[in-house]
Protein backbone atom coordinates (compact mmCIF):
# COMPACT_ATOMS: atom_id res chain seq x y z
CA UNK A 1 0.00 0.00 0.00
CA UNK A 2 2.86 2.34 0.84
CA UNK A 3 4.48 1.69 -2.50
CA UNK A 4 1.12 2.23 -4.29
CA UNK A 5 0.52 5.51 -2.43
CA UNK A 6 3.97 6.76 -3.37
CA UNK A 7 3.34 5.89 -7.00
CA UNK A 8 -0.01 7.72 -7.02
CA UNK A 9 1.58 10.87 -5.55
CA UNK A 10 4.36 10.75 -8.15
CA UNK A 11 1.81 10.25 -10.92
CA UNK A 12 -0.29 13.20 -9.73
CA UNK A 13 2.78 15.49 -9.64
CA UNK A 14 3.80 14.43 -13.14
CA UNK A 15 0.27 15.17 -14.45
CA UNK A 16 0.22 18.60 -12.82
CA UNK A 17 3.66 19.44 -14.22
CA UNK A 18 2.53 18.29 -17.68
CA UNK A 19 -0.58 20.49 -17.50
CA UNK A 20 1.43 23.53 -16.36
CA UNK A 21 3.93 22.96 -19.15
CA UNK A 22 1.08 22.64 -21.65
CA UNK A 23 -0.49 25.88 -20.44
CA UNK A 24 2.84 27.71 -20.66
CA UNK A 25 3.43 26.39 -24.18
CA UNK A 26 -0.06 27.54 -25.15
CA UNK A 27 0.74 31.03 -23.88
CA UNK A 28 3.92 31.15 -25.96
CA UNK A 29 2.11 29.90 -29.04
CA UNK A 30 -0.62 32.48 -28.47
CA UNK A 31 1.98 35.29 -28.26
CA UNK A 32 3.55 34.10 -31.51
CA UNK A 33 0.12 33.94 -33.13
CA UNK A 34 -0.48 37.57 -32.17
CA UNK A 35 2.81 38.58 -33.80
CA UNK A 36 2.00 36.58 -36.94
CA UNK A 37 -1.46 38.16 -37.30
CA UNK A 38 -0.10 41.69 -36.87
CA UNK A 39 2.82 41.13 -39.27
CA UNK A 40 0.42 39.71 -41.86
CA UNK A 41 -1.77 42.82 -41.56
CA UNK A 42 1.26 45.08 -41.98
CA UNK A 43 2.39 43.23 -45.09
CA UNK A 44 -1.01 43.47 -46.75
CA UNK A 45 -1.31 47.28 -46.93
CA UNK A 46 -0.56 49.33 -50.03
CA UNK A 47 0.46 52.49 -48.16
CA UNK A 48 2.16 53.05 -44.81
CA UNK A 49 -0.77 55.18 -43.61
CA UNK A 50 -2.86 51.97 -43.43
CA UNK A 51 -0.47 50.14 -41.09
CA UNK A 52 -2.36 48.69 -38.07
CA UNK A 53 -1.40 50.85 -35.11
CA UNK A 54 -1.81 50.71 -31.34
CA UNK A 55 -3.53 47.89 -29.42
CA UNK A 56 -4.64 44.57 -30.88
CA UNK A 57 -6.03 41.34 -29.41
CA UNK A 58 -7.49 37.97 -30.37
CA UNK A 59 -8.29 34.43 -29.27
CA UNK A 60 -7.32 31.01 -30.56
CA UNK A 61 -10.37 28.87 -31.32
CA UNK A 62 -8.58 25.60 -32.18
CA UNK A 63 -9.71 22.58 -30.06
CA UNK A 64 -7.86 22.55 -26.76
CA UNK A 65 -6.17 25.90 -27.39
CA UNK A 66 -7.63 27.74 -24.42
CA UNK A 67 -5.54 30.87 -25.04
CA UNK A 68 -5.58 34.48 -26.24
CA UNK A 69 -3.19 37.28 -27.12
CA UNK A 70 -3.03 41.08 -26.74
CA UNK A 71 -0.37 43.54 -27.78
CA UNK A 72 0.64 46.84 -29.35
CA UNK A 73 2.27 48.03 -32.58
CA UNK A 74 4.43 51.15 -32.34
CA UNK A 75 6.14 53.00 -35.22
CA UNK A 76 9.17 55.32 -35.34
CA UNK A 77 10.47 57.74 -38.00
CA UNK A 78 14.09 57.85 -39.12
CA UNK A 79 16.66 59.82 -37.17
CA UNK A 80 18.57 59.58 -33.90
CA UNK A 81 16.44 58.65 -30.85
CA UNK A 82 13.16 59.22 -32.71
CA UNK A 83 9.86 59.83 -30.92
CA UNK A 84 7.12 57.30 -31.63
CA UNK A 85 4.63 58.30 -34.33
CA UNK A 86 1.05 58.95 -33.22
CA UNK A 87 -1.69 56.56 -34.34
CA UNK A 88 -4.68 57.89 -36.27
CA UNK A 89 -7.38 55.69 -34.77
CA UNK A 90 -6.59 52.05 -35.46
CA UNK A 91 -4.15 52.85 -38.30
CA UNK A 92 -0.94 54.84 -38.51
CA UNK A 93 -2.16 57.63 -40.82
CA UNK A 94 -0.17 60.88 -40.85
CA UNK A 95 2.30 62.12 -43.44
CA UNK A 96 5.53 60.75 -41.94
CA UNK A 97 6.65 57.31 -43.15
CA UNK A 98 8.02 55.02 -40.44
CA UNK A 99 11.52 53.63 -40.62
CA UNK A 100 11.14 51.04 -37.84
CA UNK A 101 8.41 49.42 -35.77
CA UNK A 102 8.11 47.37 -32.59
CA UNK A 103 5.34 44.84 -32.01
CA UNK A 104 4.72 43.37 -28.54
CA UNK A 105 2.38 40.40 -28.06
CA UNK A 106 1.44 38.75 -24.75
CA UNK A 107 -0.09 35.28 -24.84
CA UNK A 108 -2.14 33.87 -21.96
CA UNK A 109 -3.61 30.44 -21.14
CA UNK A 110 -5.67 29.17 -18.14
CA UNK A 111 -3.52 28.45 -15.10
CA UNK A 112 -0.32 29.12 -17.02
CA UNK A 113 2.24 31.93 -16.95
CA UNK A 114 1.69 34.71 -19.58
CA UNK A 115 4.41 34.95 -22.21
CA UNK A 116 5.39 38.22 -23.91
CA UNK A 117 7.26 38.26 -27.21
CA UNK A 118 8.68 41.22 -29.13
CA UNK A 119 9.54 41.63 -32.79
CA UNK A 120 11.59 44.52 -34.15
CA UNK A 121 10.87 45.53 -37.74
CA UNK A 122 12.53 47.60 -40.46
CA UNK A 123 10.17 49.42 -42.81
CA UNK A 124 11.28 50.40 -46.31
CA UNK A 125 9.08 52.65 -48.42
CA UNK A 126 9.11 53.84 -52.02
CA UNK A 127 8.98 57.62 -52.46
CA UNK A 128 7.68 59.23 -55.64
CA UNK A 129 8.38 62.97 -55.82
CA UNK A 130 5.55 65.25 -56.92
CA UNK A 131 5.76 65.55 -60.72
CA UNK A 132 6.09 69.33 -60.57
CA UNK A 133 9.26 68.98 -58.50
CA UNK A 134 11.02 67.23 -61.37
CA UNK A 135 11.40 70.55 -63.21
CA UNK A 136 14.06 73.22 -62.76
CA UNK A 137 11.34 75.81 -63.38
CA UNK A 138 7.68 74.97 -62.85
CA UNK A 139 4.68 77.28 -63.01
CA UNK A 140 0.99 76.80 -63.68
CA UNK A 141 0.98 80.26 -65.28
CA UNK A 142 3.43 82.39 -67.31
CA UNK A 143 7.15 81.63 -67.59
CA UNK A 144 9.04 84.67 -68.84
CA UNK A 145 12.77 84.51 -69.60
CA UNK A 146 14.69 87.46 -71.05
CA UNK A 147 18.07 89.17 -71.04
CA UNK A 148 20.28 86.10 -71.44
CA UNK A 149 18.62 84.04 -68.70
CA UNK A 150 20.48 80.75 -68.33
CA UNK A 151 19.33 77.45 -66.88
CA UNK A 152 21.94 74.69 -66.51
CA UNK A 153 22.05 70.96 -65.79
CA UNK A 154 23.88 69.53 -62.80
CA UNK A 155 25.27 66.04 -62.28
CA UNK A 156 22.41 63.59 -62.83
CA UNK A 157 19.81 66.35 -63.20
CA UNK A 158 18.41 67.54 -66.53
CA UNK A 159 17.01 71.06 -66.32
CA UNK A 160 13.53 70.81 -67.83
CA UNK A 161 10.94 73.60 -67.64
CA UNK A 162 7.14 73.63 -67.41
CA UNK A 163 4.78 76.47 -68.21
CA UNK A 164 1.01 76.28 -67.86
CA UNK A 165 0.63 79.78 -69.28
CA UNK A 166 2.30 82.11 -71.75
CA UNK A 167 6.01 81.48 -72.19
CA UNK A 168 8.61 83.88 -73.53
CA UNK A 169 12.16 82.98 -74.46
CA UNK A 170 14.33 85.53 -76.22
CA UNK A 171 17.88 86.42 -77.19
CA UNK A 172 20.50 84.57 -75.19
CA UNK A 173 17.98 82.64 -73.10
CA UNK A 174 18.94 78.99 -72.67
CA UNK A 175 17.26 75.88 -71.23
CA UNK A 176 19.22 72.64 -71.84
CA UNK A 177 16.27 70.36 -71.08
CA UNK A 178 12.85 70.03 -72.63
CA UNK A 179 10.13 72.65 -72.29
CA UNK A 180 6.47 71.73 -71.77
CA UNK A 181 3.93 74.46 -72.55
CA UNK A 182 0.13 74.40 -72.39
CA UNK A 183 -0.47 77.54 -74.44
CA UNK A 184 0.67 79.16 -77.70
CA UNK A 185 4.46 79.24 -78.04
CA UNK A 186 6.33 82.04 -79.81
CA UNK A 187 10.12 82.03 -79.49
CA UNK A 188 12.27 84.72 -81.08
CA UNK A 189 15.84 85.91 -80.92
CA UNK A 190 18.44 83.28 -80.17
CA UNK A 191 16.36 81.39 -77.61
CA UNK A 192 17.73 77.83 -77.23
CA UNK A 193 15.93 74.92 -75.58
CA UNK A 194 16.53 71.16 -75.47
CA UNK A 195 13.11 70.05 -76.73
CA UNK A 196 9.51 71.25 -76.90
CA UNK A 197 6.08 69.78 -76.20
CA UNK A 198 3.26 72.28 -76.75
CA UNK A 199 -0.52 72.10 -76.62
CA UNK A 200 -1.01 75.04 -78.98
CA UNK A 201 0.50 76.50 -82.11
CA UNK A 202 4.27 77.02 -82.23
CA UNK A 203 6.09 79.89 -83.92
CA UNK A 204 9.90 79.93 -84.12
CA UNK A 205 11.50 83.07 -85.54
CA UNK A 206 14.92 84.70 -85.95
CA UNK A 207 17.49 82.18 -84.71
CA UNK A 208 15.46 80.25 -82.11
CA UNK A 209 16.71 76.67 -81.72
CA UNK A 210 15.17 73.47 -80.41
CA UNK A 211 18.06 71.09 -79.70
CA UNK A 212 15.91 67.98 -79.75
CA UNK A 213 12.44 66.87 -80.73
CA UNK A 214 9.42 69.15 -81.15
CA UNK A 215 5.78 68.09 -81.01
CA UNK A 216 2.80 70.43 -81.28
CA UNK A 217 -0.73 69.30 -80.49
CA UNK A 218 -2.45 72.54 -81.47
CA UNK A 219 -1.04 73.62 -84.82
CA UNK A 220 0.26 75.06 -86.92
CA UNK A 221 4.05 74.86 -86.60
CA UNK A 222 5.70 77.82 -88.32
CA UNK A 223 9.45 78.35 -88.64
CA UNK A 224 11.30 81.28 -90.25
CA UNK A 225 14.68 83.04 -90.24
CA UNK A 226 17.53 80.74 -89.28
CA UNK A 227 15.52 78.69 -86.78
CA UNK A 228 16.39 75.03 -86.32
CA UNK A 229 15.00 71.82 -84.85
CA UNK A 230 17.82 69.30 -84.51
CA UNK A 231 15.51 66.32 -83.91
CA UNK A 232 12.12 65.35 -85.32
CA UNK A 233 9.14 67.70 -85.69
CA UNK A 234 5.53 66.52 -85.37
CA UNK A 235 2.30 68.49 -85.78
CA UNK A 236 -0.82 66.50 -84.76
CA UNK A 237 -3.42 69.15 -85.49
CA UNK A 238 -2.46 71.27 -88.50
CA UNK A 239 0.23 72.22 -90.96
CA UNK A 240 4.00 72.67 -90.84
CA UNK A 241 5.48 75.58 -92.74
CA UNK A 242 9.16 76.52 -93.15
CA UNK A 243 10.57 79.66 -94.76
CA UNK A 244 13.83 81.61 -94.91
CA UNK A 245 16.70 79.37 -93.84
CA UNK A 246 14.71 77.35 -91.32
CA UNK A 247 15.88 73.76 -90.88
CA UNK A 248 14.49 70.56 -89.41
CA UNK A 249 17.32 68.02 -89.21
CA UNK A 250 15.20 64.95 -88.51
CA UNK A 251 11.96 63.52 -89.83
CA UNK A 252 8.80 65.62 -90.12
CA UNK A 253 5.17 64.52 -89.84
CA UNK A 254 1.90 66.47 -89.83
CA UNK A 255 -1.82 65.83 -89.89
CA UNK A 256 -1.96 68.63 -92.49
CA UNK A 257 0.42 69.90 -95.14
CA UNK A 258 4.20 70.34 -94.98
CA UNK A 259 5.50 73.28 -97.02
CA UNK A 260 9.03 74.56 -97.62
CA UNK A 261 9.85 77.99 -99.04
CA UNK A 262 13.06 79.89 -99.80
CA UNK A 263 16.18 78.13 -98.56
CA UNK A 264 14.43 76.14 -95.80
CA UNK A 265 15.34 72.44 -95.50
CA UNK A 266 14.14 69.20 -93.96
CA UNK A 267 16.88 66.60 -93.60
CA UNK A 268 14.72 63.56 -92.87
CA UNK A 269 11.53 62.11 -94.27
CA UNK A 270 8.37 64.18 -94.78
CA UNK A 271 4.97 62.67 -93.95
CA UNK A 272 2.11 65.10 -94.59
CA UNK A 273 -1.64 64.43 -94.17
CA UNK A 274 -1.09 61.68 -91.62
CA UNK A 275 -4.61 61.14 -90.27
CA UNK A 276 -3.36 58.85 -87.52
CA UNK A 277 -1.75 61.83 -85.79
CA UNK A 278 -5.12 63.45 -85.04
CA UNK A 279 -5.83 60.82 -82.37
CA UNK A 280 -2.81 61.89 -80.32
CA UNK A 281 -3.47 64.22 -77.40
CA UNK A 282 -1.37 66.44 -75.17
CA UNK A 283 -0.26 64.70 -71.97
CA UNK A 284 -2.31 65.61 -68.88
CA UNK A 285 -1.29 68.79 -67.12
CA UNK A 286 0.97 68.50 -64.08
CA UNK A 287 -0.58 69.78 -60.85
CA UNK A 288 1.00 72.37 -58.58
CA UNK A 289 1.96 70.57 -55.34
CA UNK A 290 0.49 71.83 -52.07
CA UNK A 291 3.29 72.07 -49.49
CA UNK A 292 2.21 73.49 -46.16
CA UNK A 293 3.39 71.21 -43.33
CA UNK A 294 2.22 71.90 -39.79
CA UNK A 295 4.71 72.49 -36.98
CA UNK A 296 3.93 69.03 -35.62
CA UNK A 297 4.67 67.43 -39.00
CA UNK A 298 8.01 69.23 -39.20
CA UNK A 299 8.97 68.14 -35.69
CA UNK A 300 7.99 64.51 -36.31
CA UNK A 301 10.53 64.51 -39.13
CA UNK A 302 13.30 65.76 -36.88
CA UNK A 303 13.13 69.52 -37.48
CA UNK A 304 13.34 72.20 -34.82
CA UNK A 305 10.63 74.84 -35.26
CA UNK A 306 11.07 78.51 -34.31
CA UNK A 307 7.90 80.61 -34.45
CA UNK A 308 8.06 84.27 -35.43
CA UNK A 309 6.60 86.47 -34.04
CA UNK A 310 7.17 85.17 -30.54
CA UNK A 311 7.48 86.45 -26.97
CA UNK A 312 10.82 88.10 -27.82
CA UNK A 313 10.37 89.47 -31.32
CA UNK A 314 7.82 90.89 -33.70
CA UNK A 315 8.23 90.31 -37.43
CA UNK A 316 9.75 93.78 -37.84
CA UNK A 317 12.24 93.17 -35.03
CA UNK A 318 13.33 89.73 -36.27
CA UNK A 319 13.87 90.63 -39.94
CA UNK A 320 15.74 93.94 -40.14
CA UNK A 321 17.50 95.51 -43.11
CA UNK A 322 20.14 97.27 -41.03
CA UNK A 323 21.73 100.36 -42.57
CA UNK A 324 25.23 99.28 -41.57
CA UNK A 325 24.72 95.73 -42.81
CA UNK A 326 24.86 94.28 -39.29
CA UNK A 327 23.10 90.92 -38.88
CA UNK A 328 19.54 90.87 -37.62
CA UNK A 329 18.19 88.19 -35.23
CA UNK A 330 17.33 85.90 -38.16
CA UNK A 331 20.81 86.12 -39.66
CA UNK A 332 22.37 85.56 -36.23
CA UNK A 333 20.16 82.51 -35.62
CA UNK A 334 20.90 80.76 -38.93
CA UNK A 335 24.65 81.24 -38.49
CA UNK A 336 24.65 79.34 -35.17
CA UNK A 337 22.21 76.50 -35.87
CA UNK A 338 23.14 73.07 -34.55
CA UNK A 339 20.43 71.11 -36.38
CA UNK A 340 17.97 71.50 -39.23
CA UNK A 341 15.47 74.23 -38.38
CA UNK A 342 12.20 75.70 -39.65
CA UNK A 343 11.51 79.39 -39.09
CA UNK A 344 7.71 79.61 -39.12
CA UNK A 345 7.10 83.28 -39.97
CA UNK A 346 4.12 82.95 -42.30
CA UNK A 347 2.68 86.35 -41.29
CA UNK A 348 5.98 88.17 -41.90
CA UNK A 349 7.16 90.05 -44.99
CA UNK A 350 10.97 90.37 -44.73
CA UNK A 351 12.48 93.00 -47.04
CA UNK A 352 16.25 93.39 -47.32
CA UNK A 353 17.22 96.46 -49.33
CA UNK A 354 20.90 96.70 -48.37
CA UNK A 355 23.84 94.36 -49.01
CA UNK A 356 23.75 91.75 -46.26
CA UNK A 357 25.14 88.26 -45.73
CA UNK A 358 23.13 85.17 -44.83
CA UNK A 359 25.28 82.28 -43.59
CA UNK A 360 23.61 78.93 -42.88
CA UNK A 361 25.09 76.53 -40.32
CA UNK A 362 22.44 73.84 -40.97
CA UNK A 363 19.61 73.00 -43.33
CA UNK A 364 17.03 75.77 -43.03
CA UNK A 365 13.42 76.37 -44.05
CA UNK A 366 11.96 79.89 -43.99
CA UNK A 367 8.18 80.18 -44.17
CA UNK A 368 7.04 83.75 -44.86
CA UNK A 369 4.21 85.62 -46.53
CA UNK A 370 6.55 87.43 -48.91
CA UNK A 371 10.31 87.97 -49.24
CA UNK A 372 12.21 90.75 -51.00
CA UNK A 373 15.98 90.98 -51.39
CA UNK A 374 17.21 93.94 -53.41
CA UNK A 375 20.69 94.77 -52.23
CA UNK A 376 23.33 92.39 -53.59
CA UNK A 377 22.70 90.00 -50.72
CA UNK A 378 24.93 86.94 -50.35
CA UNK A 379 23.69 83.51 -49.23
CA UNK A 380 26.11 80.72 -48.31
CA UNK A 381 26.95 77.95 -45.85
CA UNK A 382 29.05 78.91 -42.84
CA UNK A 383 31.57 76.15 -43.65
CA UNK A 384 32.49 73.94 -46.57
CA UNK A 385 29.61 71.67 -45.53
CA UNK A 386 26.75 71.73 -48.02
CA UNK A 387 23.37 72.92 -46.70
CA UNK A 388 19.84 73.31 -48.05
CA UNK A 389 17.78 76.49 -47.85
CA UNK A 390 14.07 76.21 -48.65
CA UNK A 391 11.91 79.31 -48.97
CA UNK A 392 8.14 78.76 -48.74
CA UNK A 393 6.30 82.01 -49.49
CA UNK A 394 2.57 82.15 -48.74
CA UNK A 395 2.29 78.35 -48.41
CA UNK A 396 -1.26 77.10 -48.07
CA UNK A 397 -2.80 80.00 -50.01
CA UNK A 398 -4.63 79.79 -53.33
CA UNK A 399 -2.72 79.98 -56.60
CA UNK A 400 -2.50 83.61 -57.70
CA UNK A 401 -0.90 85.27 -60.71
CA UNK A 402 -1.64 88.68 -59.19
CA UNK A 403 0.70 88.56 -56.19
CA UNK A 404 4.51 88.62 -56.33
CA UNK A 405 5.52 86.60 -53.28
CA UNK A 406 9.30 86.43 -53.87
CA UNK A 407 11.49 89.14 -55.41
CA UNK A 408 15.24 88.60 -55.79
CA UNK A 409 17.27 91.27 -57.60
CA UNK A 410 20.45 93.38 -57.80
CA UNK A 411 23.01 90.59 -58.13
CA UNK A 412 21.84 88.50 -55.20
CA UNK A 413 24.17 85.52 -55.05
CA UNK A 414 23.60 82.04 -53.67
CA UNK A 415 26.88 80.17 -53.23
CA UNK A 416 27.20 76.71 -54.77
CA UNK A 417 27.56 75.33 -51.22
CA UNK A 418 23.86 76.08 -50.77
CA UNK A 419 21.00 74.31 -52.57
CA UNK A 420 17.93 76.55 -52.71
CA UNK A 421 14.28 75.58 -53.14
CA UNK A 422 11.90 78.48 -53.81
CA UNK A 423 8.20 77.65 -53.55
CA UNK A 424 5.10 79.80 -53.71
CA UNK A 425 1.47 79.70 -54.85
CA UNK A 426 2.13 83.30 -56.00
CA UNK A 427 4.68 84.77 -58.41
CA UNK A 428 8.47 84.59 -58.16
CA UNK A 429 10.66 87.22 -59.84
CA UNK A 430 14.43 87.13 -60.35
CA UNK A 431 16.23 90.02 -62.04
CA UNK A 432 19.60 91.77 -62.42
CA UNK A 433 22.10 88.92 -62.41
CA UNK A 434 20.90 86.74 -59.52
CA UNK A 435 22.33 83.22 -59.55
CA UNK A 436 21.65 80.08 -57.56
CA UNK A 437 21.69 76.28 -57.47
CA UNK A 438 18.29 74.67 -56.90
CA UNK A 439 14.82 75.01 -58.39
CA UNK A 440 11.79 77.30 -58.48
CA UNK A 441 8.22 76.08 -58.17
CA UNK A 442 5.65 78.89 -58.35
CA UNK A 443 2.00 78.52 -59.28
CA UNK A 444 1.44 82.21 -60.08
CA UNK A 445 4.30 82.63 -62.55
CA UNK A 446 8.08 82.90 -62.87
CA UNK A 447 10.18 85.74 -64.26
CA UNK A 448 13.90 85.38 -64.85
CA UNK A 449 15.61 88.34 -66.50
CA UNK A 450 18.86 90.28 -66.86
CA UNK A 451 21.35 87.40 -66.73
CA UNK A 452 19.35 85.29 -64.30
CA UNK A 453 21.26 82.01 -63.81
CA UNK A 454 19.97 78.76 -62.32
CA UNK A 455 21.74 75.41 -61.96
CA UNK A 456 19.14 72.70 -61.42
CA UNK A 457 19.34 70.63 -58.23
CA UNK A 458 16.09 69.22 -56.76
CA UNK A 459 17.58 67.84 -53.54
CA UNK A 460 16.32 70.61 -51.23
CA UNK A 461 12.67 70.14 -52.17
CA UNK A 462 12.87 66.50 -51.12
CA UNK A 463 13.23 67.59 -47.49
CA UNK A 464 9.76 69.16 -47.42
CA UNK A 465 7.05 66.91 -45.91
CA UNK A 466 4.47 66.14 -48.56
CA UNK A 467 6.85 66.67 -51.46
CA UNK A 468 6.72 62.96 -52.22
CA UNK A 469 4.01 60.33 -52.15
CA UNK A 470 5.21 57.32 -50.19
CA UNK A 471 3.71 53.94 -51.10
CA UNK A 472 4.47 50.23 -51.26
CA UNK A 473 5.97 49.66 -47.77
CA UNK A 474 8.13 46.58 -47.26
CA UNK A 475 8.24 45.02 -43.79
CA UNK A 476 11.31 43.03 -42.67
CA UNK A 477 11.81 41.34 -39.29
CA UNK A 478 15.24 42.16 -37.88
CA UNK A 479 14.89 40.67 -34.37
CA UNK A 480 12.46 38.48 -32.42
CA UNK A 481 12.68 37.39 -28.79
CA UNK A 482 10.83 36.63 -25.55
CA UNK A 483 10.91 39.63 -23.21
Amino acid sequence: MGILGSALITSDFAGTASTQYDNTSQAGLAAQSGLAVELSAMRNVSAFTSFPCGAFSGTLAAPGARSSYAGTATYYPSGSNPTALTCSGSTLGGSTPPATATVLSTGTAPHGTPTTMEVQIAVATTSTPAAALGYALYTSNALNLSGAATVSNSSGNTANAYSGGTMTCGTGDTIPGSVTSYVVVSFTGSCSIGGLTASGQVTLANSATVNGNLISYGGPLTMSGTTEVTGTATETSGNIGLSGSADIVGNTAASGTITIAGGATIGGTKTPNDAALTSQTMPAAVSFPVLNPSDVTWMLQGWTVIDVPNSSYTCAQYFVSNTNGAPDPFQTAISTLGSKTVFDAETCNPSYTRSQTFQFAADTVLEVQTLTTAGSDAFASTTATHHDFSLLASPGTACSAANVAVTVSNQANFASSLTVFVYSPGQVSYANSPSMTGQITACGGITGSSSFALTFDPSASGEIPGSSSVTAPTVSVINKFVT
